[in-house]
């Protein structure tokens, strides 16, 4: 072989060395990211979504993110609407993930799941909740041929996190067309509602003269959420939508761990299962919801 062969074979052995490392970080976030003209990020933060329904939420999320630089994440995370922020937020933590050995799982860098839970701290602007902030930092991406991937959420994790906070529990049951709830020596009777889903866990709390009640199955399906004043007398009654119908199975045995935490002017929804993890925030006098955010809103951008 002629020395300008020899050096033409070793151009072309460190360029397909290039195109290997290119494509194996590719493989990485899973995430093609075509450029877009400045300033659309910019005009994105700018506006608030509606929606009737999670699906509807889902679509406008992939509107706004699936084409979406790092850059603009970075600028969307300054949404004034806090949902927008927060699955930017979850999209920019997607893209910098890392291989895990000998697994077909892979894990978030512990900085970029720190800086989303940061992120979500400061748009909620309370403290979260041990057992959901457990829960996340132990997130997976797992593939799934029926969704191409979802996050997978260590559910332990999230039971070591809520650990023996010695707060009472909240028990429940059935009694004809009502449902009984206690905490603490309080006892609040609602009707059942088909809105309600099957029921199989709940949690309440008490904030000043008002009592909040949630009654939720072990699935990520929507529940509603119920505002009592010291009456008993149903104040509001909300629909949290969780996981809608875009949560992926992750098999059994199911745990849906549900938080209540008091806001300035709104109460907030922390929840998570195996597959998803959710944060809802509804107003305290009305119950109009404020945000809502899910990781299955931005997970369901794989195509």
């Amino acid at each position: 072989m002629t020395p300008a062969a020899r050096a033409m074979k070793q151009l072309l052995s460190l360029t397909m060395s290039s195109v290997v490392c290119s494509i194996v970080l590719a493989g990485c976030s899973q995430r093609t990211v075509p450029s877009r003209a400045s300033g659309e990020a910019e005009e994105d933060a700018k506006q608030v979504m509606t929606a009737e329904t999670a699906y509807d939420l889902a679509n406008q999320i992939r509107a706004r993110l699936l084409d979406a630089r790092t850059e603009d994440l970075d600028e969307l995370v300054a949404s004034p609407d806090t949902g927008l922020a927060l699955a930017a937020g979850w999209e920019r933590l997607l893209r910098t993930p890392r291989r895990q050995k000998l697994s077909h799982e892979r894990r978030a860098r512990r900085k970029a799941i720190s800086r989303f839970l940061e992120l979500v701290r400061a748009r909620t602007g309370v403290e979260l909740p041990r057992a959901w902030k457990k829960a996340v930092r132990s997130v997976r991406l797992v593939p799934d041929p029926r969704v191409n991937e979802y996050s997978g959420f260590d559910m332990a994790a999230a039971k070591r996190g809520r650990g023996a906070t010695g707060e009472p529990a909240t028990t429940f049951h059935r009694d004809g067309e009502r449902w009984i709830v206690e905490r603490g020596g309080s006892r609040w009777s609602i009707p059942a509602r088909g809105a309600m889903g099957h029921v199989e866990a709940g949690t309440a709390m008490l904030d000043g003269d008002m009592a909040y009640i949630v009654l939720h199955g072990m699935s990520p399906g929507s529940y509603l959420m119920d505002a009592l004043d010291r009456t008993g007398r149903i104040v509001w009654s909300s629909k949290v939508w969780a996981g809608g119908d875009l949560a992926a199975w992750c098999g059994s045995p199911v745990h849906h761990d549900v938080t209540l935490v008091p806001g300035a002017n709104r109460i907030i929804v922390f929840g998570v299962t195996c597959a998803v993890a959710y944060v809802e925030a509804f107003d305290r006098k009305t119950g109009a919801p404020a945000f809502r955010f899910c990781t299955r809103y931005v997970e369901s951008l794989d195509d």
